[in-house]
Parts: C-alpha cells; structure tokens; sequence
C-alpha cells in the first residue's frame, strides 16, 4: 500500500486506503492509483476500486461513478467518511467483503483538495485553498431545527480547470520515466515534418510573393526573407501546438516543443555576426531581440515542464550544443549565396534538418549520461 499524501487507516482485521502508482502525487489533476482494502495479517488484497488511469478528460477531472482516487479518511460508527482530492464527500461501509457506498457528493469541487476532513459532534469539517464547509451527518433529531442551515446541493461548486493540463492532452504513463528510443525517435520524426512543413510554407509565401511583385512591375523585394520569416513562425507555431493536438489525435505521447526551442535558437544564431564586422545598429537591435526571444522562449518551456513534472526537460535545454556547428556551417553558407534557386532551398532545409538533428542528438547523449 503506498500512501503519498494521505494516510490509510487500520479497522478490524482489514486496512483502508489509497494505492499511489507513481512516485508521488500530482498537483494538477487526480492521482493515478486505486483505492485498496488489505487484510491486515496476510496482506491479501480484498477489493479494490479504480483503473489507476489518470482521471483526466481534456483538461478537466471527472471522478467515474466506480472511482474513489486518493482520500484523506475518518473512521466512524462501523463506516469511513472519505474527501477524495476532487472535493467529493463519500460514505462507505467499512467491510472486508466489498466496497459498499452508501453515499456520495461533491462539496468542495473546482481545485485539488488534499486535507483530510475532520469529524466532531456529528460535524464534517472540510477544506481546499480557497472554501471550507461544515456538514451535519448525525442523527437529524440532534441539529438544531432554529439554526439556519444549507442543503449540499447549496454549496457553490466550480468546474475544475487546469490550463497546464490542457496543454498535455496525454502524458507519459509515468511523468518521471526518461523518454524510451522509441519515443525518441518518434519525437525527431514527427519534428523534422514540422519543421519541413515550415519550410514548405516559406517556399509558398516567397512564390507568392515573387508572382505579385511580378504582375504588379513592383521594385525588387526580398523573397527570401519573407519566406524564411514564414517558414519560421510555421515551425515555431506547430512545434508549440503539435504537442496538445497530435498527442490528442494520435492518443499517444508526442512531444513537439523541443522544435519551438530549436526555431528559437536558429532564430538567435541566425542574428549572430563577428565582432570584427561593422554592423548597423538596426542589425545590433535584431540580435539582442533574438537572443531574448530564445531566453524566453526556454524560460517558459522549462517551467510548464515543471509544472507537468516531466523530468527529461533539461535535456533540451542543452540541445544547442548540438546544433551549433551546423549553424555555424548554415551562417557562413548563406553569406555568399542567396538560395532563391530550388536547390538551394532544397539544401538550406538539408542543413536545417542536420541541425536539429545535432540538437536532439544532444539532448539524447545527456538523457543517456545521466540516466
């Protein structure tokens, strides 16, 4: 029986309790275990109630009508009063032959609640961060008929809402297990699509561009950098999005955002000269916004990684060290040529792919040292 938060209790011959099945609890949505009872003396298990399935649906938790998650439990008059983390106030007759519920509601819904209710003079006492409720369970004779009083159904409820959750429409069965090869390779796969999308969006707007400029005897204009402008927004875009969507499409783990963090580093070195050339200070402002978007850009993926307790998102953090020797190679290619030829697009998508090949090489090489 592995507790976490909550503790289980011991009545007659047989235990009570929450089995957690990952290395602690969650704090943005319901844990993922079932709810056990042991015999005390042989530590059999005698029922249990649950799937051990995260209870997630989109982003909002719904508790199954069978499910009964982790609860903080008082003992009383032969039953167990429990408040599981989703604000629901259950009743069960405490028996070692089945799960018997003789009661349930929700009464502190809308955010995570781990305290445990407490029971005195016939009063249920509970609390989350933001409401606390006090329900009468005892005999009806005892309350006082004068007092005013509410019903359950009275208690102003919320749906609840997690927005770090909606961004990971599935999460690893364990969040603390580093990605297997096979998630490792499915992630540069479906990466270097995004990023060959993008680039196939840029090549649209250039030739979009060069048509209208043609048709309207415009003066020159830069095709190629509005096409590389577009290709990156595109593959920063997908990468940032392709984590929720594909992950929900697929129903499988798909983590894109290291291509977000790599289309902001290219965006950064790309910005990069030598300190021996003259540059303008137009050229100096682009660099110095570079670098802070890829700063950002790195701020934000590791602290909604944190949230979502993925462990591995470190590891691509220090993909640019991957990266950097192609890029370098990229820079000092496009100082002498102007790829608005289909093969020289075909190549510069070439060296794009190599990079973020080095750059997830990188991450992998860490994961594998320190793992």
């Amino acid at each position: 029986m592995s507790n976490d938060i909550l503790s289980s209790v011991f009545v007659g011959e047989h235990i009570y309790g929450f089995d957690l099945f990952e290395a602690q609890a969650k704090t943005h949505r319901a844990s993922r275990g079932i709810f056990r009872c042991l015999d005390f003396q042989s530590g059999d298990e005698k029922w249990s109630v649950g799937t051990g399935r995260p209870r997630r649906d989109n982003g909002t938790l719904e508790t199954a009508a069978s499910e009964i998650g982790q609860s903080g439990i008082v003992v009383a008059d032969g039953k167990l009063i429990l408040l599981n983390e989703l604000g629901e106030l259950i009743l069960l007759r405490a028996t070692g032959e089945r799960c018997e519920e003789l009661a349930r509601t929700s009464v502190l819904s809308g955010e995570i609640v781990w305290t445990p209710p407490t029971l005195h003079r016939g009063r249920v006492y509970v609390r989350n961060h933001s409401r606390a409720v006090c329900i009468y369970v005892g005999e009806p004779p005892l309350l006082n008929a004068n007092r005013p009083t509410l019903a359950v159904t009275d208690i102003p409820q919320r749906r609840y809402r997690d927005w770090a959750t909606t961004f990971l429409a599935i999460e690893p069965e364990f969040a603390f297990d580093i990605p297997s090869n096979e998630w490792l390779v499915r992630w540069f796969v479906v990466g270097v699509g995004l990023l060959l999308l993008g680039q196939f969006a840029g090549l649209l707007v250039a030739e979009i561009v060069r048509l209208r400029r043609l048709r309207t005897m415009a003066s020159s204009s830069d095709e190629f950098g509005y096409g590389v402008c577009t290709s990156r927004i595109v593959a920063f875009v997908s990468g940032c999005l392709g984590t929720t969507f594909l992950s929900g499409w697929t129903n499988e783990f798909i983590f894109t955002w290291p291509v977000s963090l790599f289309v902001a580093f290219e965006i950064a070195a790309s910005q990069l000269r030598s300190r021996s050339v003259s540059v303008s200070g137009q050229q100096r402002w682009r660099e110095r916004f570079g670098l802070a978007f890829w700063l950002l850009a790195m701020l934000i993926y590791f602290l909604i990684c944190r949230r979502l307790s993925l462990v591995f998102e470190w590891a691509f953090l220090i993909g640019p060290l991957g990266a950097w020797p192609v890029q370098l190679w990229t820079n000092h290619w496009r100082k002498g040529h102007q790829p608005v030829t289909w093969r020289g697009r075909v190549w510069l998508a070439t060296l794009q792919v190599l990079a973020f090949a080095g750059f997830i090489s990188a991450a992998v090489l860490g994961l594998k040292w320190k793992y």
